[in-house]
C-alpha cells in the first residue's frame, strides 16, 4: 500500500512539475535535460515523502521487503521523471547543489521508510484486531460454515460490562455487538452447559462429574454427526471424564454425553496451538484461572483477580480467532458468554457483518444461543428450548 501511495504521488507530481517547467519562459536555456531531470525527481522525492509520512502503516512487513521499498520508493520519482520529457527555460540550481539536492531526497525517502517500520511487523493478528472485528462485511452469509463458542465462569453483567478490571472485554464490546438482557437457565455451573448445549437442564442440579450424569439425549453435537471440535484448556488427554489440576469436567458438556462418546474420544482435545478452528462448531474452555472461576492464584473472594485473569486470557486468545483462515473468510459467529452468576451474564456477539456497538435488549438466554447457532449452521430441528427461543441472528445483523 505504502509503495502505491509513492507511485501516485510521483505521477502526479512529476505531472505537476513538468507543467511548471514548461511554463516557464527565462533562465537556464540550453541546460542538459539530465540536470533538468534531476531536479523535477527532486520536487518528486520531496512530495513522494511527505505523502508517504500520511499514508497507511500496514505494509512492508519484513525487514526484506522495507529494504525493497527504500530502493522503489527513490527509484519511482526518477521513473516518472525521465517519462516527462522536459523543456528548455527552466530556472534550475547549479549541478552541485542539484546532486546534493538529489542525495538528500534519497537519505530522506530511506531514512523515514525505515524509521517509520522500525521494529513493526505487524501480525495479521494485530492487524485485524487494530480494525476490529466486526463491521467489516456488509451482508451475513446465509449459512455460517463454522461457529465458535468460548464460555466463561462465575461473573455477572455488572461484573463484566463497564469494568475497569476487564478493558479487554470492553474495548471488543464496543467493536462488536452485547446482549445487555441476557440470562442464564439455573446454578451452579453444569446445568447451565447442559442446556446450552441439550435444550434442557435434563433435571441437573448439581455439579457432579459424568458418572453421576450419564446422558443419552440429543445435541448440538449429535446434531452435526461429528463436525464438532471441543478444545479444552489443560485437560490431561482426550475426553477426560473427571477433574484434573485446573481442568474441571463438569465445564467440558461433550464428556456427559453417551450417545457421542466414541465422538468424544476423537473431537474434544486437549487446547493447543496454533487454533483448529476447522469444525463446524468449536466448544472453547479455558481452564479454571484462566475463566473467571477461582483458582490457586484467585481464590474467592479475589474477584477483581479473578476477572483479571480472564480478561487476560482472552486478550491473548481471542486475537488469534480473529486471524484464523476460517474467521477472515466472513463465514465465521464466535459467541463469548458465561455459564451463571445468579442470572444476568453477559454475553459478546461477534461475528464480520455485526455492526460496531450494537447491544440488544431483547431476553435472550443459552436456549437462544442454542437456537441462533442451529440456524447459523443450517440446522432445522432445534433442541428443546431452543425452539421456542428467541433467535440472535436479526438483532446482531448475522
Amino acid at each position: 500500500m505504502v509503495l502505491e501511495q509513492l507511485e501516485i504521488a510521483a505521477r502526479a507530481t512529476v505531472a505537476g512539475s513538468g507543467a511548471r517547467a514548461r511554463s516557464r519562459s527565462s533562465g537556464a536555456r540550453g541546460l542538459s535535460p539530465s540536470l533538468i531531470n534531476r531536479s523535477i525527481s527532486d520536487h518528486a522525492l520531496d512530495e513522494c515523502l511527505d505523502r508517504r509520512n500520511r499514508a497507511d502503516n500496514n505494509g512492508l512487513e519484513s525487514g526484506a521487503a522495507r529494504q525493497a521499498g527504500r530502493t522503489r520508493g527513490v527509484n519511482i520519482a526518477r521513473r516518472y521523471a525521465r517519462s516527462d520529457p522536459p523543456t528548455s527555460g527552466v530556472r534550475l540550481p547549479s549541478p552541485l547543489n542539484a546532486a546534493a539536492l538529489i542525495l538528500v531526497s534519497v537519505f530522506a525517502v530511506w531514512f523515514t521508510v525505515g524509521i517509520a517500520f522500525a521494529g513493526k511487523e505487524p501480525s495479521s493478528e494485530t492487524s485485524i484486531l487494530s480494525a476490529g472485528p466486526c463491521g467489516t462485511r456488509s451482508k451475513p452469509p446465509v449459512r455460517y460454515k463454522h461457529v465458535v463458542w468460548i464460555v466463561m465462569e462465575n461473573k455477572g453483567f455488572s461484573d463484566i460490562i463497564g469494568s475497569p478490571t476487564a478493558p479487554y472485554i470492553n474495548i471488543l464490546a464496543k467493536k462488536c455487538g452485547v446482549a445487555t438482557n441476557f440470562n442464564a437457565e439455573s446454578s451452579p455451573s453444569l446445568p447451565n452447559y447442559i442446556a446450552m448445549t441439550s435444550g434442557s437442564t435434563q433435571g441437573i442440579s448439581d455439579d457432579d462429574d459424568p458418572s453421576s450424569h450419564p446422558l443419552a439425549v440429543p445435541t448440538i453435537f449429535s446434531q452435526l454427526r461429528g463436525n464438532w471440535r471441543a478444545l479444552e484448556e489443560s485437560m490431561p488427554s482426550h475426553c477426560t471424564l473427571s477433574d484434573s489440576g485446573l481442568y474441571a469436567v463438569r465445564h467440558n458438556p461433550a464428556t456427559y454425553y453417551t450417545n457421542i462418546r466414541q465422538q468424544c474420544a476423537r473431537n474434544d482435545v486437549r487446547l493447543t496451538y496454533p487454533l483448529n478452528l476447522s469444525a463446524q462448531f468449536t466448544f472453547v474452555t479455558p481452564n479454571v484461572c484462566d475463566d473467571m472461576h477461582s483458582c490457586p492464584n484467585a481464590p474467592d473472594p479475589q474477584t477483581a483477580k479473578q476477572i483479571r485473569n480472564g480478561d487476560t486470557w482472552l486478550s491473548s486468545f481471542l486475537p488469534k480467532v480473529f486471524a484464523s483462515a476460517q474467521y477472515r473468510s466472513g463465514s465465521t459467529a464466535v459467541f463469548l458468554t458465561w455459564d451463571e452468576d445468579g442470572s444476568h451474564v453477559p454475553t459478546l456477539v461477534i461475528a464480520p457483518s455485526t455492526r460496531p456497538g450494537t447491544t440488544s435488549g431483547a431476553a435472550f438466554t443459552h436456549y437462544s444461543l442454542l437456537r441462533t447457532t442451529e440456524e447459523a449452521l443450517g440446522i432445522k430441528t432445534y433442541l428443546g428450548g431452543a425452539s421456542s427461543a428467541k433467535s440472535m441472528r436479526s438483532a446482531f445483523h448475522m
